[in-house]
């Protein structure tokens, strides 16, 4: 007998929910029981947003369908009265450069902002490491960058203030944005370079906000999740210094090898500490990622896949919209980590597509996890997360 145990403790059923349906193995229902903790939050929100992570908006001359599915998403935010969106980096698939460093190529930027252009509602973003490879230089292109795409120029990697007065002759905040709404601090932080995603300087910055805001509830979102590769010899259950479980949400069963601090063989543990410590002394913030694309149904085999406050914070992961990554198992059965996506003859094209509605009340959130593709709510995917202010 199969028995259904991959809900945690944050699973709220869908909005407008009555009761569970229990069915059998040939989809014959069997009985209906009361939702008990899944009840869903009734009341209605301040507010709403649509939060989506790792679109891979791509140029129209290939077959990657990131570019119809961002469309989607945006035109299903509008439909549902979403305030705005926001994006946890990845919105393109090689930034500026296509297939080196010297093939300079404005089409993915171009075909993004011909997106956001089309659909009336705001959109913050910051980049991923997929804004930052093959050599890109956010700082040499930050002129044309504002130019192509509109995005503030805080939405742009800078390795300093002084490189960003050289290129555009004013004092530019570097790659972090603040907005807000009510009570609400939004507090967005990208990445630099594709090889570390968190510097010093994104860390004393994130820091001094969280500190200065106490007061207020502070969503913050960034593009990795934190935990490093899990290979065979560690011990995933093991506390660190402070007695924290180090098992964020986003890697379910260590399926991706690089993290917020670490980038494959190259991890910085000092920076992860600083990390931890800042989140962890901001008691009223959640944390928002992406970066790994793992799917929603990954909780099935990791409780942490999509959220865990094991690090002594609430984390949240976004899978992607453009293309979510499947856990399967290996040879004997078991899922170690290994994934795959559901990709099409043509190698791009997947059928997928996943994010999130955020709904937004006076003492808690509810993620509102969506089969993009289906426009459906998907309830291993929907959670209710307790905040304070």
């Amino acid at each position: 007998m199969y028995i259904y145990k991959h809900f945690i403790p944050e699973n709220v059923a869908p909005k407008g929910a009555k009761r569970i349906g229990v069915y059998d193995g040939d989809g014959k229902r069997i009985c209906t029981v009361p939702l008990g903790r899944l009840a869903p939050v009734e009341k209605e929100p301040l507010y709403s947003f649509g939060l989506v992570s790792d679109c891979h908006t791509f140029q129209s001359t290939t077959s990657f369908d990131g570019n119809t599915k961002l469309k989607n998403a945006l035109a299903y935010f509008i439909s549902i009265g979403c305030a705005f969106v926001v994006g946890c980096g990845d919105f393109t698939q090689t930034g500026f450069y296509l297939n080196s460093s010297t093939d300079y190529n404005e089409g993915q930027m171009l075909a993004y902002k011909a997106i956001l252009d089309s659909y009336d509602i705001p959109v913050y973003e910051i980049f991923g490491n997929h804004e930052n490879y093959n050599g890109a230089s956010i700082v040499t292109n930050l002129a044309r960058a504002k130019e192509l795409t509109g995005i503030p120029a805080t939405a742009y990697t800078l390795s300093s203030a002084a490189d960003t007065e050289e290129v555009t002759g004013t004092t530019v905040r570097p790659n972090r944005q603040v907005t807000g709404i009510g009570n609400d601090l939004f507090v967005l932080v990208g990445q630099s370079v594709s090889a570390k995603p968190m510097s010093d300087d994104d860390l004393t910055w994130l820091k001094n906000t969280l500190e200065n805001n106490q007061d207020r509830r502070c969503f913050v979102f960034i593009h990795s999740f934190i935990d490093d590769d899990w290979s065979s010899t560690d011990d995933r259950t093991a506390e660190d210094a402070d007695g924290y479980i180090l098992s964020d949400s986003g890697n379910p069963c260590g399926a991706r090898g690089n993290a917020i601090v670490g980038w494959w063989e190259d991890y910085d543990q000092t920076t992860l500490d600083k990390f931890l410590t800042t989140m962890r002394n901001a008691k009223n913030a959640v944390l928002f990622h992406g970066h790994s694309h793992m799917e929603f149904e990954s909780q099935e085999h990791d409780a942490c896949a999509n959220y865990t406050a094991k690090n002594g914070f609430k984390s949240a992961h976004i899978p992607s919209l453009g293309s979510p990554r499947t856990l399967i198992p290996n040879g004997d059965g078991v899922y170690d980590g290994s994934w795959t996506t559901n990709k099409g003859s043509d190698g791009y094209t997947e059928p997928d597509s996943q994010c999130y509605v955020v709904d937004v009340y006076d003492d808690c959130i509810v993620l509102n996890g969506m089969d993009m593709a289906n426009r459906e709510q998907l309830v291993m995917g929907t959670y209710k997360i307790v905040t304070t202010t």
